[in-house]
């Protein structure tokens, strides 16, 4: 049969779509056979010196032992992380380009910032959980969690929260207040956790619910005062300050309350590299070198991977995600994107 010009054309397509298929495929098959061969990317969808940066290099020389190759991390921040997360998603899933996320991986699709969520990808390890802080300026007159409590019930509006942004962790953590407690604070919305803490040394603000590593030193100093914890047990290495679930029962449900950070893979990667990568990490997050790294960080260790990160994510989710859209400030109901109500 004579084949036409435009046949020949069509056959050359085909021909080619395959050629490019075989090429990617065989490249993601020889990456799996002796990963890892080569430096690995690990991204980081925040800018440099956040606590998710400070974490991902924080973990970064412990992995690299167990891995045998350099973590290359790369700042790629907008769109609370969306951005980096993207970029990951758009390269060869051969384990080679990572990202090192946090707890705003759960809420992209709800605040209408990404198409993706965490589900896009599979958590090779959780590592740990940052700790909320109650954090006042040290010259305002509340000296414990009651008194702050009692204050800001009987003024309702009037204490001024500096937040990051709308559904960041302070704006969540006075969600869980407000829920629980029936305060109701005036959110003031800053261009980050930094510049919200500043505020609240400066006096612009009265109080601050940022992770401890962002005020601790404030409170050892005698600017800010921290008041009490988002948990129900109090911080080994903060053993003066009280838990808010030892204070207040009704809170416990809601805690312990905070951001997750770990090292997460694009769907489609091999097998063979999820396991090599989580071999290493569970080696990694058992080196005492990261555990004393944690403890002086004033983070939780969770240290959770396979079925068990994956339920603690779809759990973090289903509790965040439906206080977020109790605050009026979602895009998107959690009911629409299937979460369910916890």
């Amino acid at each position: 049969m004579r084949r036409t010009g435009s046949g020949r054309v069509g056959l050359l397509v085909a021909l080619l779509v395959v050629l490019v298929a075989s090429m990617s495929l065989g490249s993601v098959f020889a990456a799996s056979g002796d990963y890892p061969t080569k430096p690995i990317q690990v991204v980081v969808g925040w800018g440099a010196g956040g606590i998710t940066d400070r974490s991902a290099r924080g973990v970064a020389p412990v992995a690299e032992k167990f891995l045998g190759q350099p973590w290359v991390v790369t700042n790629m921040p907008g769109a609370a992380g969306a951005i980096g997360a993207a970029h990951v998603l758009r390269q060869n899933p051969d384990g080679y380009t990572l990202l090192f996320g946090s707890e705003t991986m759960s809420i992209w699709q709800l605040m209408g910032l990404s198409e993706y969520s965490y589900k896009d990808f599979e958590p090779i390890m959780l590592c740990t959980q940052g700790v909320p802080a109650i954090a006042v300026n040290a010259s305002r007159p509340w000296r414990t969690v009651q008194e702050f409590v009692e204050y800001a019930k009987a003024n309702p509006r009037k204490i001024k929260l500096g937040i990051a942004g709308p559904a960041t962790t302070g704006a969540v953590a006075a969600a869980i207040l407000h829920k629980c407690l029936g305060t109701e604070l005036s959110n003031i919305a800053f261009e980050g956790g930094g510049p919200a803490v500043t505020a609240a040394l400066g006096g612009h603000v009265d109080v601050v619910m940022e992770n401890l590593p962002d005020v601790v030193e404030h409170h050892k100093a005698g600017k800010l005062r921290i008041l009490a914890i988002f948990d129900n047990e109090r911080m080994e290495t903060l053993p003066d300050v009280p838990a808010l679930g030892e204070i207040y029962a009704g809170t416990r449900n809601y805690l312990p309350y905070g951001p997750y950070f770990g090292l997460f893979a694009p769907k489609g990667v091999p097998a063979a590299v999820v396991s090599t990568l989580t071999d290493a990490m569970k080696k990694t997050v058992a080196d005492p070198r990261w555990q004393q790294y944690v403890r002086d960080g004033y983070f939780r260790s969770l240290a959770l991977s396979g079925e068990e990160a994956r339920k603690y994510l779809d759990e973090w989710t289903a509790q965040t995600a439906w206080l977020i859209y109790d605050l009026g400030v979602a895009k998107k109901s959690p009911e629409e994107l299937g979460i369910p109500k916890p």
